[in-house]
Order: structure tokens, then sequence, then C-alpha cells
């Protein structure tokens, strides 16, 4: 991938980052188009990198990002990253297709402000997997994490008006915060010798160490994201409570990042 196209992509991603805020400002029936088109322009650039990456000649695409703790925050697509990123933006289209026609009968009797904070979190869900798989910083990585969540939380209690999904939504956000902790503790075991806390210490860890410990904590940390029995009881209330575009990117692809997440360490 030569550097000038590098640049171009990286620019595309981080103008559709900012332009999701448009999303509270045009008018309620438009909403949807825009959201598709913010999606349009993060996914194709980010299956070209997935692609080169996967089918091309390139074994690891790093692409600078923001700056973050006075240095460049990098994109880092590996393999690994590649297939996820693959993965995510189809499941993602998927759902936003669904949602077309999901969500018309919700136009007369939700707000401008409503339907704009449901297309934005769930374009901020999308974006926060993809960062997910492709930051390897660890303080970036948590707080793309708690994103994710928190942008999932805001889809998943859509109907806010009912009692029940205000109490599943508390119960949600409550569980993933427990996983956060251990992934906090796991991150600063695993990086306690280097102090650099990048996912490249976690081998540096495991080799100077008795893994069994933090893998444990990664483990369970990952497992109540991915629903891993017996962390998983967030997960049936969750699911039926969220609109059905947002129940299957949830359970097609956002459990799978704590997938994701365990194949990292592991590897």
């Amino acid at each position: 991938m030569s550097s000038d196209f590098g640049d171009m992509s990286t620019n595309i991603f981080r103008i559709a980052i900012i332009l999701t805020l448009a999303l509270f400002l045009v008018p309620k029936k438009i909403q949807y188009y825009i959201a598709f088109v913010l999606y349009l322009s993060i996914s194709t650039v980010s299956s070209l990198w997935a692609v080169d990456v996967l089918f091309a000649h390139s074994l690891v695409i790093e692409q600078s990002f923001i700056p973050f703790l006075g240095n460049e925050l990098l994109l880092v697509i590996d393999k690994l990253s590649a297939f996820f990123i693959l993965v995510v933006n189809f499941t993602v289209l998927t759902g936003l297709v669904f949602a077309k026609g999901y969500l018309q009968p919700y136009l007369s009797n939700k707000s401008k402000s409503e339907m704009a904070l449901h297309f934005f979190s769930f374009i901020w869900l999308y974006i926060s997997m993809l960062l997910v798989v492709m930051i390897q910083n660890v303080l970036a990585f948590l707080i793309i994490w708690e994103v994710m969540s928190i942008s999932s939380l805001f889809l998943v209690i859509f109907e806010s008006d009912k009692k029940e999904t205000i109490k599943v939504g508390l119960q949600y956000l409550i569980q993933m915060h427990i996983g956060v902790v251990f992934l906090m503790f796991a991150f600063i075991l695993s990086g306690s010798s280097s102090l650099n806390y990048n996912f490249a210490d976690i081998s540096n860890y495991f080799n100077s160490h008795n893994p069994l410990t933090v893998f444990l904590l990664f483990f369970i940390g990952f497992g109540i994201k991915a629903g891993f029995v017996p962390f998983h009881t967030w997960l049936p209330n969750s699911h039926p409570t969220a609109p059905s575009h947002v129940s299957g990117v949830m359970s097609g692809v956002m459990i799978k990042m704590g997938i994701y997440g365990i194949l990292r360490v592991l590897l």
C-alpha cells in the first residue's frame, strides 16, 4: 500500500468519524441515509486495509491515527485484525439494511434527537469494534472498549419508556464494567515490567512469568463480553430487549470482540 493512499484512507476514516455528529443536525427523515453513507466510507477504507493484508503483499499495515498522550496512536492491521474487520463490515451492513424497515414505525413516535442518538450509537458501535481490533495501545484499547459498551447500551435501551428496558440496560452496564475491571488488572500486571502498556508486553510477560493468573484475568474480562458460561447472565435479557437489527449485530460480531481479545492474548 502506497503511503499517499494510506494517508488519504486514514483521512477519510477520521473525517467520517467527525461527521457522525452531523446525525444530530440533519432532519429525521435523512438520518438513516447519512448513517449509511458514513458506514460505506468507513467500511470501504477498512476493507481495503484488510484485503491488502489478507490477500496482497502487506504482512502488517500501520497507520498513524491521532495524537495520544504525546505520541501518535497507530492503527495496526495484521491478519487477525483483517479477518475480524471483514466480518464486522459485512455483519453491520446486514444490520443497517434491516434497520431501514424495522425503524419505520418508530419515526412517528420518536423525536429527532432520539433517532439521531440511535443512529449515532449504531455507527459508533461499529467504529469502536473496528478500532478494538486495530489498536494495540492498552489505554486507548480500554477507552474504545468502553465506548463500545456505552454505545451498545444506548442501543439496548432504545425503547427507554419501558421500565423493564431500563432494568436490563443497568444490568448490562454493570456486567460490562465488571469485565473492564478484570481487563485493567490483567493489563496492569502484564505491563508492570516495562510500563509501556502495549499488547507486545503480554508476550514479554508470558515469557518470564507464570501466565496462568494473567490469562485467567484476560479470559474472564473478555469472556464476559463474549457471553461465556457462567459470565453470560447479561446476554439472555439484553438481546431480546434490543431492536432486532441491534441484536443481530451484537450477537453476530460484538460478542465476538471477546473472542478476538482471547485470540489476541493467546497469539
